[in-house]
C-alpha cells in the first residue's frame, strides 16, 4: 500500500454493517483506494481510526506514524443518526512519511478539510478523490497561524509553562495529560508546545486530542480522566494536579514560555542557531536554554542576535550557469519586441508578456541600494544558514539524515522571511532539485531526484516564483530539460504548476514568460490536441505549418481507425525520424471502401456456390 510523496489519499471509516472489512461494523465505507487497500490500511490503523474505550465520545484530531512508513492525520466527528444515537465518523488523510508536519495536523480545522462538514453524508462504497497536497499544506499552515494566536494568549501561560518543565525534565518520556492541564482548546495548547520545543528535544511529534485508554502509540495524548487503578500505563508519565518539579528545566520553561507569547515565532530564532540541542543531556539543555534566554530578555527579535558574517548571500550567489545570458535576452525581448523569423506570431491577447508597473513590481530581497543599506548582521547570518540547510538536504546522504532535515526544513519555512526564502529557492535550484545523475548518453533517461520533486518545488519553490531570480533560475532548469520533452518526474510538477498560474492562484515573475514563451510549458510538456490547454489559440510549433483540425474520414471503421492528414501527424518518441507519414485522402478512402465491399460481396457469393458443389458431389456418389 504504497503512496508517493506527490499524492495524499484519504478514507473515511464509521459504523455500517456491509463495510468491506467484515468486523464487527466500524470499517471503511469510502476512500481514494482501492478497496482491498483500504481494508489493509483500516487494520493497520484500526487503534488510530477507532480508538478504545470511551474515546468517541467527542470530536479529536490524531497524527501517527504507521508502521508502512506513513503517516496518517485522523479526525474524528461524532453525529447522531436518525435515532439521536452517536456515530463515530473517522476521517484519514494518508501520505508518505515526512510529507505532514505536527504544525499542518493541528492546523486543519473542520472547514479546512476535504468535505468539510459533509462528511457524515458520506455514502457506503462512495468513490473519493486524491487530496492536493499542495493545497492542503496551505490550508494546515494558514490555520496553524491562526492558531497560533490563541496559543500565545495569556490564559495558556500556566498550562504551557507547566507542559514545557515536565517535557524538558524527562524528554524522552512519552506523557499523558488530563483534560483539566488544556482546558477547551487542546489543539492550541499541543500547538504551542510543538513551537517551543521541537528545535530543542529530538523526536517526533505525534499526539491526539482525546483518549480514554492509554497505549504506546502517540508522544501526547489527552484524557478526560485517568483509566482505573491497576491499568497499564505503557511507561506514559501522566501529567495532572502534581506540580512541576523545580530546577534549571523550570526556569528555562518560564522565559521560553514568556517569550514565545510576547514574540511568537520570531522570538524563537535565537534558539535556532544552536545547533547541539538534540544531543545535549536535559540539565545542561535548560542550562543552555537559560543562558541563551536570559542574554535577549527584553530584546525584540530583530535586536537579539550577535552580528554574523560582514558578507551575505547575494542571489547573484546562487544564479544557475547561463542565466545571465537568459536574462539579456529577456530584457532585449522586453525592450525591442523581437520576433523569430520565419515563425507565426501568436496574438496579443493570448501570448503578450505581461506587463508590470514599476513602481508595483515585486523586487527581489537584497534588490535595491536601500534595501541592502537596511539589512541588518542577523538577516545575513539567516540568509546563510537557510541556504545551508537546502544543501544539507540536497546532498546525498542516509534515510534517516535525510528525513531529520526534511522535517527540520518543515519547520523552518514558516519562520523565514522574503530574503530566506529567495536564497533557499536559488539554492535548491543552483543544486539541481537534488537531482543524483546528469543527463547521460542514453536516449531514454529520466531524471531521479533525491526527494520527491513535487514536494521540493512547493517547499521551495513554488512561493519565491514571483520575484525575477528564483523565476529566471526556474526557466533555466526547465530549458536544460525539456529537450525534446519534460520527462518524469518533472512533468507533473510543472503541469501542475501551469494549471495554478491558469487559475490565478500563483504569481510568476514576467521574466519567467520571456525566457519560456507563454506556451512553451504546454509544448514541452506535450500534452494531448483535445487537452484544455492546446484548445485555446496556441501558436504554430517552429518550422511546422500552423495546425489545422482533422477531417473525420469514413474509413473510422477500418483497421487503424480515424486517421489523421499529413500536416497534422507527428513522430512518436524513439520512432525513426527518416519515416514519414503516407498521404492519404479521399480517393485512399473510397478505394479502400470499394476494396472491403468487394470483398464481403465475394465472401457471400462464395459460401452457398461452395455448399451447392458440396451437396451434388454427394448426391452423385455412387
Amino acid at each position: 500500500m504504497p503512496v508517493s510523496n506527490a499524492e495524499v489519499h484519504q478514507v473515511i471509516c464509521a459504523y455500517d454493517p456491509d463495510n468491506p472489512a467484515r468486523n464487527t461494523g466500524f470499517g471503511p465505507v469510502a476512500s481514494s483506494y482501492l478497496m482491498s487497500e483500504e481494508v489493509s490500511l483500516f487494520k493497520l490503523a484500526e487503534p488510530i481510526l477507532r480508538p478504545p474505550g470511551d474515546s468517541a465520545t467527542a470530536d479529536s484530531l490524531a497524527y501517527e506514524g504507521l508502521p508502512s512508513d506513513q503517516d496518517l492525520i485522523v479526525r474524528r466527528v461524532v453525529a447522531l443518526d436518525t435515532l439521536f444515537r452517536g456515530n463515530l465518523r473517522s476521517q484519514a488523510l494518508i501520505s508518505a512519511r515526512g510529507q505532514f508536519t505536527p504544525q499542518v495536523a493541528l492546523g486543519l480545522d473542520h472547514a479546512d478539510w476535504p468535505l468539510g462538514d459533509e462528511v457524515t453524508q458520506v455514502r457506503l462504497g462512495q468513490r473519493l478523490g486524491r487530496i492536493d497536497p499542495g493545497e492542503l499544506d496551505r490550508r494546515g499552515r494558514q490555520g496553524a497561524a491562526r492558531l497560533r494566536e490563541e496559543s500565545r494568549a495569556p490564559a495558556l501561560a500556566e498550562a504551557l509553562r507547566h507542559l514545557t518543565t515536565w517535557v524538558l525534565t524527562d524528554p524522552e518520556r512519552r506523557f499523558s495529560i488530563a483534560v483539566s492541564e488544556v482546558g477547551d482548546n487542546p489543539r492550541a495548547v499541543l500547538l504551542g508546545l510543538v513551537d517551543m520545543l521541537s528545535p530543542l528535544v529530538p523526536g517526533r511529534w505525534t499526539f491526539s486530542t482525546l483518549e480514554s485508554v492509554e497505549s504506546k502509540s502517540y508522544r501526547l495524548i489527552v484524557m478526560p480522566e485517568w483509566p482505573r487503578p491497576g491499568s497499564h500505563n505503557y511507561g506514559r508519565r501522566r501529567l495532572g494536579g502534581q506540580p512541576a518539579p523545580d530546577g534549571p528545566a523550570h526556569e528555562a520553561a518560564s522565559m521560553l514560555v514568556a517569550r514565545y507569547q510576547d514574540y511568537g515565532l520570531d522570538g524563537l530564532e535565537a534558539l535556532c542557531r544552536e545547533q547541539r540541542w538534540y544531543s545535549m543531556a536535559p540539565t545542561e539543555r535548560a542550562e543552555t536554554l537559560c543562558s541563551i534566554l536570559t542574554v535577549h530578555a527584553g530584546m525584540t527579535p530583530y535586536k537579539e542576535l550577535t552580528a554574523g558574517p560582514p558578507v551575505t548571500p547575494s542571489p547573484a550567489e546562487y544564479v544557475i550557469e547561463g542565466a545571465e545570458e537568459l536574462e539579456g535576452l529577456a530584457e532585449h525581448q522586453e525592450a525591442h519586441d523581437v520576433r523569430t523569423p520565419g515563425v507565426q506570431a501568436p496574438e496579443a491577447e493570448e501570448t503578450s508578456v505581461p506587463t508590470v508597473d514599476p513602481a508595483t513590481e515585486p523586487l527581489s530581497p537584497g534588490q535595491g541600494a536601500e534595501d541592502s543599506a537596511l539589512r541588518s548582521p542577523e538577516a545575513e547570518s539567516r540568509d546563510r544558514e537557510a541556504a545551508a540547510l537546502v544543501e544539507r538536504l540536497l546532498q546525498p546522504r542516509t534515510a534517516q539524515e535525510a528525513q531529520d532535515l526534511l522535517f527540520e526544513l518543515h519547520n523552518s519555512v514558516d519562520r523565514w522571511s522574503e530574503s530566506e526564502r529567495e536564497i533557499a529557492c536559488l539554492t535548491a535550484l543552483r543544486l539541481r532539485l537534488g537531482l543524483v545523475d546528469d543527463r547521460p548518453h542514453a536516449e531514454s533517461w529520466q531524471p531521479t531526484f533525491t526527494h520527491d520533486a513535487q514536494h521540493l518545488f512547493d517547499l521551495l519553490v513554488r512561493d519565491a516564483l514571483l520575484w525575477k531570480g528564483p523565476a529566471l533560475a526556474w526557466a533555466v532548469f526547465l530549458r536544460e530539460h525539456s529537450d525534446p520533452a519534460l520527462p518524469d518526474p518533472l512533468r507533473p510538477v510543472v503541469l501542475r504548476m501551469f494549471e495554478l498560474y491558469e487559475h490565478k492562484c500563483l504569481s510568476i515573475h514576467p521574466v519567467f514568460f520571456v525566457v519560456m514563451g507563454r506556451w512553451a510549458i504546454p509544448r514541452a510538456l506535450q500534452l494531448d490536441a483535445l487537452s484544455e490547454f492546446s484548445e485555446r489559440k496556441a501558436p504554430p510549433m517552429p518550422n511546422r505549418p500552423p495546425r489545422a483540425r482533422g477531417r473525420v474520414r469514413l474509413t473510422g471503421w477500418l483497421p487503424g481507425g480515424r486517421r489523421v492528414g499529413t500536416a497534422e501527424r507527428t513522430p512518436r518518441a524513439g520512432a525513426d525520424a527518416g519515416h514519414r507519414a503516407r498521404p492519404e485522402g479521399t480517393a485512399d478512402d473510397i478505394r479502400r471502401l470499394f476494396m472491403a465491399v468487394s470483398v464481403a460481396v465475394a465472401i457471400i457469393v462464395a459460401v452457398p456456390l461452395v455448399v451447392l458443389v458440396l451437396m451434388l458431389a454427394a448426391v452423385n456418389r455412387p
